[in-house]
């Protein structure tokens, strides 16, 4: 597409021409695709070759059948156990960085999604109310991340914390302090830059790696959040608060997740109910 076009001739409007272009294609690797491009892009700008990225400009399309990227997750288990969640938790706690306990403890016990975690600033926390607003996230972009608005209406919104997780967070405040200085980023680099998007990965990899347990994505926090929720009894309303979600259809169609131990309780719950 590119290969007979001169540097400063790529312009937005034909890098948005070919996005879309690809994102007709069957296979629908439009985002890996408009990746590699913008990563070049930027090099060429790093060259001083190209003034700016023309690629920062183009809207990538959104597609929800695309193929998952980690093809080795199967979606429908994309979530830990509550006994996988405490393994996962308890060795997080040793692990060098201390922003990685802290930050999955969070999407384990908030539904927050991984980009709404990272954007979070202290003062989004109201540790009187036990709350955090999400009024932000951090979104890639090509190959440059920005911080945007929720990623609907809905997902503006008032998350309720346990006591015991924001006991967490007023630890990890301090601790933070002490490690990277005062910053009013809740999670941070050592140069109190936002955390990569990609970081949460490898360190969900590594650990799930280490502990034995199956790999789940940052998401499947996420996803762990709403089943353990909805089998410790949360209504379905009070959940798709919790998440943002801006239809309880969505809730009810993506966190329809059962559990094996729910599922073997399930002629118990029916006989107790129909008793004759």
């Amino acid at each position: 597409h590119l290969e007979h076009v001169r540097l400063k001739k790529i312009t937005p409007l034909i890098c948005q021409r070919i996005v879309d272009e690809w994102f007709q294609h069957p296979l629908k690797l439009y985002k890996r695709y408009a990746i590699y491009v913008s990563s070049v892009l930027n090099y060429a700008k790093r060259l001083n070759l190209i003034d700016s990225n023309p690629m920062d400009k183009v809207v990538i399309p959104k597609d929800k059948n695309q193929p998952y990227l980690y093809s080795h997750i199967d979606n429908s288990k994309n979530f830990y156990s509550l006994d996988e969640l405490k393994k996962f938790l308890d060795y997080a706690k040793g692990v060098h960085n201390p922003n990685v306990y802290y930050f999955f403890r969070l999407l384990g016990f908030s539904g927050l999604r991984k980009g709404e975690a990272i954007a979070l600033n202290w003062s989004d926390i109201d540790f009187d109310k036990g709350t955090l607003s999400v009024n932000k996230t951090l979104t890639r972009i090509g190959n440059s991340v920005k911080v945007t608005t929720p990623k609907t209406a809905a997902s503006k919104r008032t998350v309720y914390l346990d006591d015991l997780t924001m006991k967490d967070l007023s630890e990890w405040r301090i601790i933070q302090t002490r490690y990277f200085g005062l910053t009013p980023k809740v999670f941070c680099t050592p140069q109190r830059t936002y955390i990569s998007v990609n970081q949460p990965n490898r360190w969900a990899n590594f650990i799930s790696k280490k502990v034995g347990i199956k790999k789940i994505t940052p998401h499947g926090f996420r996803h762990t959040y709403a089943t353990l929720a909805v089998a410790g009894g949360m209504d379905v309303k009070q959940l798709q608060a919790q998440l943002g979600h801006s239809d309880v259809k969505l809730t009810l169609g993506i966190y329809a997740s059962v559990t094996e131990k729910q599922r073997q309780e399930t002629p118990a719950v029916f006989s107790k109910y129909v008793n004759f």
